[in-house]
């Protein structure tokens, strides 16, 4: 799976080739804190917190966007 965080506001195109992502609302003392894990093969994984006006693609293999999110674009 690919991830892509977009972000135009800030001028950042990321891409994460993993094997699992999950979007987690943040600590209960920062409600409005969003971030995604990403899984990668073996025992690694990262957390990146989401930023305002990030655009999240899900793509598979082949580059096709499968799913997108705009939640944080919604500030």
């Amino acid at each position: 799976m690919i991830v892509r965080i977009l972000n135009k506001k800030e001028d950042t195109d990321k891409f994460f080739d993993c094997r699992n992502s999950c979007l987690c609302k943040g600590q209960p003392h920062k409600p409005e804190e969003w971030s995604l894990i990403f899984e990668f093969t073996g025992d690694h994984s990262i957390e990146l917190v989401l930023g305002e006006g990030d655009e999240i693609y899900y793509m598979n293999d082949n580059g096709k966007t499968v799913h997108a999110d705009y939640r944080m674009l919604q500030k």
